[in-house]
């Protein structure tokens, strides 16, 4: 229900009243945010793509037992979270302000440029999804390490200098452990079906950045694969080079990367579509998209279509 403030009377617009929305519980709105993420492996994808916006050159990700639990492991040699602070004051102010966007500030070609997609805002809740716990660990140009603790469904985090143990010999890494994954996730993020969905999940941002990222089984035992590449999938068809950037009117162009299926090939081609190399919509064809007399727009409403 929306009250007025008592220090700051609503404002008015002729008989019309504008109230500003006071949520009762903040944390109400964490809770709801941190569920919303359905999909575990889109809740890795995201760690991961902290990674990529740091600048990271390599991502280790490991799965493994952590005290009778399992647990997963995403590590990487970027620049650090908020590197301009000390890792006190780093984590602190990612803890303080979880589900905000640190990336208001700049303009839409800065947000290309860096492809600031979820940084360590919304996407750390999404660990709820998949674990109970999550430990940030970070160390910047050789200072101290410092760790960052968040529990599922807890008000408060927990801060600590931590032990120099790390996954990388570089002065400055980050580590995010993911303790006691939940038992209903566990199929989906194993090392190999989620290999399979970082590589589609974020194709674009990976063939251009060249970052390695793989994926290590410590719970494997005999001759099953320990070791993971996230490779990239490469796309069958013919590339059509005439279509490569299309016109957004008050917006920057969009990147086109389209592929003719011939009609002899059994099978059917399908148009995904990205924001910052990230898949945020599988098949366009899924989308609604109708004239004004209600008739389907071709080809993009058309399951049918071979383009």
């Amino acid at each position: 229900m929306a009250s007025r403030s008592a220090s700051r009377p609503a404002s008015r617009s002729g008989d019309t009243a504008h109230v500003r929305l006071k949520p009762q519980d903040s944390f109400d709105l964490i809770r709801v945010i941190a569920k919303s993420q359905s999909d575990a492996r889109k809740a890795i994808g995201e760690l991961v793509q902290n990674s990529l916006d740091a600048g990271a050159r390599r991502v280790e990700i490991t799965w493994f037992n952590d005290k009778g639990a399992r647990a997963l492991r995403i590590a990487d040699d970027g620049h650090g979270v908020f590197p301009e602070l000390d890792r006190e004051a780093a984590l602190r102010k990612i803890a303080e302000t979880i589900g905000h966007s640190h990336k208001r500030s700049l303009s839409a070609a800065e947000r290309r440029e860096q492809m600031l997609l979820g940084k360590y805002g919304i996407g750390l809740l999404g660990f709820w999804s998949v674990a109970r716990v999550l430990e940030l660990k970070s160390r910047v140009k050789g200072g101290d390490t410092w760790i960052l603790r968040l529990e599922e469904d807890r008000r408060e985090a927990e801060i600590a200098r931590a032990r120099a143990q790390r996954t990388f010999a570089e002065e400055t890494f980050t580590e995010v452990t993911l303790r006691e994954v939940k038992e209903s996730v566990q199929r989906q993020v194993r090392p190999a079906r989620l290999q399979a969905y970082l590589a589609a999940e974020l194709r674009g941002q990976l063939l251009q950045r060249g970052t390695e990222v793989r994926i290590h089984d410590k719970i494997a035992r005999g001759r099953s694969t320990k070791e993971f590449v996230v490779k990239p999938r490469p796309y069958l068809g013919i590339l059509m080079d005439e279509l490569r950037t299309l016109e957004v009117a008050g917006h920057e162009d969009a990147r086109l990367e389209l592929y003719y299926v011939p009609s002899d090939e059994e099978r059917r081609g399908v148009v995904s579509l990205s924001c910052g190399g990230t898949t945020v919509l599988d098949d366009v064809a899924l989308v609604d998209l109708t004239d004004p007399e209600g008739r389907a727009r071709e080809p993009w409403a058309s399951a049918d279509s071979k383009a």
